[in-house]
């Protein structure tokens, strides 16, 4: 009978579903599900077309006896969208809370020890997080919620013109939890490949940032943006603590941010139709 009164007596804490899309992710995958099965009451894997071993580890993982974690394929038609990616794999959850993480990320202890006392007491709707960069660890991102309440109808927007840095739609209060997640892309990180980050802002954010002056005037704001995105990050954001490897984040970052608008300049204005500019037409052709 004391046995039952003090099982009966305990606090019955939230469960927590982990969301995840992956696509390549072969070399993070081990890491990641053992640094979580143990943790999370369920974990999420959607892929999102893989070719290399992420699928086939997830598979071992549950193959071995853990069966909190649920492998899914997402299939999606026409350019890929991170925003409805991720909805998929919230849409498969099924526990109280969803905390959404990405394959390269990983909770410290003190976030596992006091998030379902947290959710327990603060009975949040949504939670914001911070998140830390295991090579700058100076270096703290802007908050993101990140933790949902299930069955709220909670999902990011589905915005075609921004299919990368998607939000999640809510009205709710936002809570605030402080144990950080770190940002672990070892060998990986841009700061080890810059071309990877150069590279990756034509196809994105060139394509959703609207041309609004010449592409003088557009040198010119990138002139601008680049000084004081570097003047914010290496200063404000105290990167420089973090020696050459703070720097160069800041270099880049604020390098990057210039590109996007050089790149801008050279975009015809909304809605100019090149083959109707008579100063194009061919001769002897209307």
């Amino acid at each position: 009978m004391l046995i039952l009164w003090q099982n009966m007596s305990k606090e019955k804490f939230p469960t927590i579903s982990i969301a995840t899309i992956i696509k390549n992710e072969g070399k993070q995958m081990e890491s990641f599900l053992f640094h979580l099965v143990d943790f999370a009451d369920e974990i999420i894997i959607a892929d999102t077309g893989s070719f290399d071993k992420g699928p086939e580890i997830t598979r071992k993982f549950i193959s071995r006896g853990h069966n909190n974690i649920k492998f899914f394929e997402y299939e999606f038609v026409g350019g890929f969208h991170y925003g409805k990616a991720k909805n998929f794999s919230i849409a498969k959850a099924t526990k109280d809370y969803i905390l959404i993480l990405d394959a390269d990320e990983r909770l410290s202890e003190e976030f596992k020890e006091n998030i379902r006392q947290f959710l327990n007491g603060e009975k949040p709707k949504v939670v914001s997080l911070i998140r830390k960069d295991e090579a700058l660890p100076h270096f703290i991102d802007a908050r993101q919620v990140r933790i949902i309440k299930n069955g709220l109808n909670i999902f990011y927007g589905t915005d075609e013109k921004n299919k990368l840095h998607e939000q999640l739609v809510h009205n709710f209060e936002v809570k605030h939890f402080n144990p950080p997640v770190w940002h672990c892309q070892r060998e990986n990180h841009w700061l080890h490949q810059p071309h990877r980050k150069i590279v990756s802002i034509i196809g994105v954010d060139v394509e959703r940032t609207p041309k609004t002056k010449s592409f003088f005037g557009h040198l010119l704001r990138g002139m601008w943006i680049f000084q004081y995105k570097f003047k914010r990050i290496y200063f404000k954001q105290k990167v420089y603590k973090d020696g050459w490897l703070g720097f160069k984040y800041a270099l880049v970052k604020a390098f990057c941010d210039f590109l996007v608008q050089v790149f801008v300049g050279f975009k015809p204005k909304e809605g100019y139709k090149y083959w109707e500019d008579p100063k194009h037409k061919v001769l002897g052709i209307d």
